[in-house]
Parts: C-alpha cells; structure tokens; sequence
C-alpha cells in the first residue's frame, strides 16, 4: 500500500533509527509521480514506497535546512537548487555503475544541472505560460507585461506563482530584462512592478490540480501563471482552459532525483533512482504527470500525438533562459519581496 504523508508532519516528529525494512522515503511534489509506477516499483523490489510532499521549493528547503534531510532518502529537487544542495552535503555523490539506464538521457541535462551533475539523475522539465479561461476571454496575455496592467480585462483575476524566487524573474522579463544576475537598477524596476502589480491580483500560488478547485475554475481568477505540465493535465480535466506562451522569454526549468546524505536506505535509494530512468517507467510517467523528458528511448515509446505537441516539446525551448543561483543582492531583493508582498 502506497503511504503518502505531508512533509509539515514528518518534520514535526522527532527523528528515529529504522532499519533497512523500513519504507524507502521520497520527498518531492504532490501528484508527480504514476501510482502504478509506484506499485510496479514495490511489487519488483518488495521495497515499500513513502511519499512526502511538499508545496513549493521553499518550504521543501526550509525543511531541509531544519531537518538536515534526516528522515529522507531520495529527494526532488530543481536546477536552481542542486549546486546549493551539494554544497552544503545534503545530497551524496552518485555512483554512475549503480545507475543502468541514465545513458538513455543523454547529456543536454548536464547543462542544467551545472556543478552537481555528479550528485542527480533527470526527472522531467518544463517551462512556464498562462492557463486562462478561453470562454470568457477574447485574447489571453500575450507578454508577459500584460499580466502588469491595470487596464486589462484579467486586472483583478490574476493568479500569480506564490514562490519570490518565480516572481521576480517573470517581473524582470515583463520590464524586457533578464531574469537572472540583474543589476540594482533591474532588482528595483521589477520589485516595484511586483508592488504596483498587487491589486491586480487575485492570489499567489499554484493552481490547484483538483480541477474543480482552482481559482480558475471557481471565477476567482482568469489567468493564472503556471507550469505548462501542470496547464496540460488541467485542460485534460476543464474544456474551459486554454495555455499560451507569452512573449518576453521563458524559463526551463529541470526536476533532478538526489539521494540524501541522511538516507539509510542507500541501496534501495539507488534502486529506485535507476527504476525511474527506466524508459518503460519514464514513459508511464510523462504520460501522468506531462513534464518532458531528455529520454529518446522514452519519447518513442509516447503516442505519436505527445511526440507531436509543442506544448510538451517546444521548438523553441533552445533559447529559454537557465536558471542560475541568486547573488547577493538578488537574495536581498527576494527576502524584500516575501515581508512585503501577501504570498503566504
């Protein structure tokens, strides 16, 4: 039986030596990864699967910079993430013999994943649009700039990423800036967007995966800035809803397997890391969760029609921008950005 706990409850409890026939602990987002890949996993191994989610890549690093990831053994994290994480030991160094199946992945994800490329394997990536509802808007966003207006039908309705670390880079691509390393003059123009910008927004955060109970669907919102695998499963779920690309720039971004430095489970932590590079297993699990893969051997096993669509393959994800570490006068903007913007 699949068990599924929220990370804020494995936190609160005081950490314990188990042995090897405990489950084996993934730390990663709600709804992103097959069930039944995970039951294929346990029924192969008879290695148990516990799942702990969390909401956004903050909280997930709070908890670990709390936690140390004791308590955790594989863990997902992104590419703005992994050179922090290797260098501050959270995640060990990957034997490339225990990982049979990473070949298959090429290396174009070596590139995102900078200098921890030895410390995680790929999972899926993606980049960023806006869902909208099509059957009350004539025109969606079509730069990013739009989302800023006050005079646009949508100013009132817009659902914004609740994560600083998302909302200063779409700011700075709004303002036609780089989204990353900007100058003081960049950090202070977007800042001021995102202030300006705040009446206009109906909330911060994700749309909910429930189609039923995103803001979108209840008429709280009539854009909402998101993930394009996230926008595919909902418009699979509410006709309504449509996705564009607004104009201005965009961000790849990329989902890594780690294993944690804390794991006692490294064994079948390995085990499960090269379960999911597996092509069978990628596959089913593109097809679940609709993030793209680097996998060749997994993208001739999808249907010709998931092959085909730009929404999950763009042609012009060449020229995304890559996500870099803040500097520190980026990390003073963002902690400006949380006491004073309403993201909670």
């Amino acid at each position: 039986m699949l068990r599924c706990f929220c990370a804020f409850l494995l936190v609160s409890l005081s950490i314990q030596v188990l042995g090897d026939d405990r489950p084996l602990r993934v730390f990663t987002w709600p709804e992103y990864f097959d069930p039944e890949m995970a039951d294929r996993f346990q029924s192969e191994t008879g290695i148990e699967l516990e799942f702990i989610y969390y909401d956004n890549d903050e909280i997930r690093d709070q908890i670990m910079a709390e936690t140390q990831g004791f308590g955790f053994d594989v863990i997902l994290i992104d590419d703005a993430e992994a050179g922090s994480y290797r260098a501050q030991n959270w995640i060990i160094p990957l034997q490339a013999d225990k990982l049979s199946h990473l070949s298959d992945h090429g290396n174009q994800w070596q590139l995102r994943a900078q200098d921890a490329v030895d410390h995680v394997v790929p999972y899926g990536w993606g980049y960023y649009g806006v869902l909208y509802r099509q059957d009350q808007l004539e025109q969606p966003p079509a730069h990013w700039s739009d989302l800023f207006r006050d005079d646009a039908p949508w100013a009132g309705a817009v659902q914004m990423p609740a994560q600083v670390s998302e909302l200063l880079p779409i700011a700075l691509m709004a303002k036609g800036l780089r989204p990353f390393i900007p100058d003081t003059d960049a950090i202070k123009t977007a800042e001021q967007a995102l202030i300006n910008q705040q009446p206009l927004v109906s909330s911060y955060g994700m749309p909910d995966l429930e189609a039923d109970e995103t803001k979108l669907a209840q008429g709280e919102a009539l854009v909402a800035v998101t993930y394009n695998s996230d926008a595919m499963f909902l418009m699979e779920e509410d006709d309504r809803l449509a996705f564009t690309i607004p104009k201005g720039g965009n961000i790849q971004w990329v989902d890594f397997w780690t294993i944690s430095a804390r794991s006692e489970h490294i064994d079948g932590a390995y085990q499960f890391l090269d379960f999911t590079l597996r092509p069978d297993v990628t596959a089913a699990n593109v097809q679940y969760h609709y993030s793209a893969t680097y996998s060749k051997p997994a993208i001739a096993l999808l249907p010709q029609s998931m092959q085909q669509d730009d929404r999950l393959f763009p042609e012009s994800a060449d020229s995304f921008y890559v996500y870099q570490h803040p500097d520190r006068e980026t990390i003073r903007a963002l902690m400006r950005l949380i006491n004073t913007l309403d993201v909670d």
